[in-house]
C-alpha cells in the first residue's frame, strides 16, 4: 500500500450500504465463498477498511455500485483529506450531503469531473469505471486497444484502452468491453485492488487490434520486450494474411457477374483465447469467408506458445516422452460427440490423429485437436474440435509400484530379475516388463498398441525387431469382431508368403485368455499370439523372439501374464 494522507472524520463515516463490518471478516462474508472469483480482492479491500459488507454480513457482491460510493471507495483507497476540500457547486449535491466531503476530494484530486451535475446515485458503468480509475492512478498509453464496441471517437476510448495496457482488464471473450454496462460491487472491488497493487493483475494480457473492419488479431501486453516481438509478430502476420485473403475475396467479387450474389461476397477474422496461463498461451484465430456457391467456408488455425520464452509449442511438447497421447485422441474421437455438438458419422476412414499436426489448442480443461469442415465430417458439423482432460493423459491403471522384482523358472533353476510397470496411456491393461526393455506407443488409425524389445542390461541395445506386441482396436465395445473371425485373421496372415509361419498347435482353452496358437518360423523360432479379451474388445498378444532368447524370454512372459491387469 502506498503511504496514507490524513483521513479526516467524514472520511469515516458511511452510508448504509458501506456500513463497516470488522476487517477480521473479510473472509466470512455469506456471499462470498472459499474460491468465488474476487474472494482475494474482497478481503484484501476489507482488511484495508476499503470496502466493507453490510451489517448483516454479506458484501453485496451483485449490487450494483452508484457514483458516490465509488467516490467515497476512492477517498479511502488514496487517504485524501476530507475535512476541508475545494468547494464544488453540483446542482445535484447539497454541503450537507454524507457523500458531499468525499465528492468534494475525489472532484479537487481531479477524478471526476466539476460539471453542472454529479449524479450521485446513478449507477456507475465501465467506461466511467475506466475513467475514475485511470486518473485517481495516473493510467495512461499510446497504444490503442480495439474493442468492437469502443470506437475510437468513444469519448473513453483512450482511458478503456489505458485499462487493458495497464492488465487491469482484457474484455470479454467475443472481444468487447461492453462499456455501457453498469459495475457491480465485487467488480468494482477487482478492478480497484488491481489498480492499487499489481500483485492482483494478470502477468500479461492478450489484447484486441484491428486489422481493418471485421478483421482482428490480438496483441500481447505485460511479457519480456524480446518474448512479446516474437509472439506479437505471429499474430500480426496472421492478420496481414488475412487482410490479403479479404482483398482477394474483394476481387474475386467484381468478377461476379451476379451483382446480388457479389455484394454477398465477405472475408471475416475473430479470435479467441483459449489458455492465457502462465504455462502456456493459446490462442485460435477463426475465419469465414463467403464467395458464391451453396454456403460459405470456415477455417480455424491455432497457435500455442511458451508465453516465458516465446518459443512455439508443439503438440508433443505437452507430455511425456513416453505418453500415447495420439491413441487417446483417436479414442476421444471415435467414441465421442465432438465439444460442441452432436455425434455425426465420420465421412471419411480416419486413420487416426497426426501426432505432429498443428490442429490443436489447449485449454485449461485439457488440449484439444479439431478438424476443419468437410476433414472428416460433413458441413453441418462445422469445425470439429474434441478436447481431452489432463487427467486422461496421466491416469495411472492402477497404484503399483513403478520397479518390482519377481522370480522365475530357468532351465530348471530359479532366478530374479528386476521389472518396471507397463502403464502406457491408452493401453488397457498393465503389467511388468523387465527394467531393461524399451517400450514404445504405437497407432496405426484402425489399431493401437504397445511394442516390446529385448534387453538385459543397461548398457545393452535392446533387439532390432520387438518380442511382444500388443495390438488393441482404437475404438468400440463389442461389434468390432468376433473370436472366430480373429482367429481367421491369425492363419490367414500365417499363410502370407512373406510370412510363412507353421502351426505347431493351437488351443481355444488356454491358461490365459481366450485362444492361443503357436507358430515355428523357418529358423526354427517360436512365435506364438494369444488373443485376450475385455469389455466386449478383443486384443493379440504377438511373441516372436530368436531361438537362443527363447528361455529368457518365456520365463519373464509367464511374469507378465501373472501381473496382467486390465484397466477398470
Amino acid at each position: 500500500m502506498k503511504m496514507k494522507k490524513m483521513l479526516g472524520a467524514a472520511a469515516l463515516t458511511t452510508a448504509a450500504a458501506f456500513s463497516i463490518s470488522a476487517a477480521a471478516q473479510a473472509s466470512s462474508f455469506s456471499d462470498v465463498s472459499e474460491g468465488f472469483w474476487a474472494q482475494e480482492e474482497i478481503s484484501y479491500l476489507a482488511d484495508e477498511n476499503v470496502m466493507n459488507g453490510y451489517q448483516n454480513g454479506v458484501f453485496g457482491v451483485n449490487d450494483a455500485i452508484t457514483r458516490s460510493q465509488a467516490a467515497r471507495t476512492l477517498v479511502r483507497i488514496h487517504g485524501l483529506d476530507t475535512a476541508d476540500p475545494e468547494p464544488v457547486s453540483f446542482s445535484d449535491i447539497e454541503k450537507s450531503d454524507s457523500a458531499y466531503p468525499s465528492i468534494a476530494a475525489a472532484v479537487e484530486a481531479g477524478y471526476f469531473a466539476d460539471a453542472e451535475a454529479f449524479h450521485p446515485h446513478d449507477l456507475l458503468t465501465r467506461a466511467q469505471m475506466a475513467a475514475i480509475l485511470t486518473r485517481s492512478y495516473n493510467l495512461q498509453t499510446a497504444q490503442p486497444v480495439d474493442y468492437k464496441d469502443v470506437p475510437e471517437e468513444y469519448w473513453a476510448e483512450g482511458q478503456i484502452s489505458a485499462l487493458a495496457a495497464h492488465r487491469l482488464t482484457t474484455g470479454y471473450e467475443d472481444l468487447t468491453f461492453r462499456p455501457s454496462e453498469t459495475v457491480t460491487r465485487a467488480q468494482f472491488g477487482v478492478f480497484l485492488a488491481r489498480a492499487e497493487k499489481e500483485s492482483f493483475r494478470a502477468p500479461y494480457a492478450v489484447l484486441p487490434q484491428k486489422e481493418a473492419d471485421g478483421l482482428y488479431y490480438p496483441k500481447v501486453n505485460g511479457l519480456s520486450a524480446d518474448t512479446e516481438e516474437v509472439i506479437n509478430q505471429t499474430f500480426e502476420e496472421q492478420a496481414q494474411q488475412a487482410s490479403e485473403r479479404r482483398r482477394e475475396v474483394a476481387e474475386l467479387s467484381e468478377q461476379e457477374p451476379d451483382e446480388d450474389l457479389a455484394e454477398a461476397y465477405e472475408y471475416q477474422q475473430d479470435y479467441r483465447v483459449e489458455s492465457n496461463t502462465g504455462d502456456y498461451l493459446s490462442v485460435v484465430f477463426e475465419s469465414y469467408e463467403f464467395t458464391g456457391g451453396a454456403h460459405g467456408m470456415s477455417h480455424q488455425a491455432a497457435f500455442t506458445f511458451d508465453p516465458q520464452t516465446g518459443e512455439d509449442v508443439q503438440l508433443q511438447h505437452l507430455f511425456d516422452a513416453d505418453t500415447n497421447y495420439a491413441f487417446v485422441f483417436n479414442e476421444r474421437i471415435r467414441s465421442g460427440a465432438p465439444d460442441n455438438g452432436e455425434a455425426f458419422e465420420l465421412i471419411v476412414d480416419f486413420e487416426g490423429v497426426d501426432p505432429a499436426t498443428d490442429q490443436f489448442y489447449v485449454t485449461e480443461k485439457g488440449p484439444a485437436v479439431y478438424f476443419q469442415p468437410y476433414e472428416i465430417g460433413p458441413y453441418a458439423a462445422g469445425i470439429p474440435s474434441y478436447t481431452v482432460p489432463w487427467e486422461t493423459f496421466s491416469a495411472n491403471g492402477s497404484d503399483r509400484p513403478d520397479i518390482q522384482s519377481f522370480s522365475f523358472q530357468i532351465e530348471g533353476m530359479k532366478d530374479e530379475d528386476t521389472f518396471k510397470l507397463m502403464d502406457e496411456a491408452g493401453m488397457p491393461f498393465t503389467t511388468y516388463v523387465p527394467r531393461y526393455f524399451d517400450v514404445e506407443n504405437i497407432s496405426s488409425g484402425a489399431a493401437d498398441g504397445v511394442l516390446v524389445s529385448a534387453a538385459f542390461t543397461e548398457e545393452a541395445q535392446p533387439t532390432d525387431d520387438p518380442v511382444w506386441r500388443f495390438i488393441y482396436p482404437s475404438y468400440g465395445k463389442g461389434g468390432e469382431g468376433t473370436l472366430e473371425s480373429m482367429i481367421q485373421n491369425v492363419h490367414h496372415y500365417a499363410r502370407q508368403d512373406d510370412v510363412n509361419l507353421q502351426i505347431v498347435n493351437e488351443n481355444d482353452h488356454p491358461d490365459f485368455g481366450e485362444y492361443e496358437i503357436r507358430f515355428e518360423n523357418e529358423e526354427g523360432g517360436t512365435y506364438r499370439i494369444t488373443i485376450l479379451e475385455h469389455d466386449g474388445t478383443f486384443m493379440e498378444w504377438h511373441r516372436v523372439y530368436p531361438v537362443e532368447m527363447e528361455e529368457g524370454i518365456g520365463a519373464r512372459a509367464e511374469v507378465l501374464k501373472e501381473q496382467w491387469q486390465w484397466r477398470e
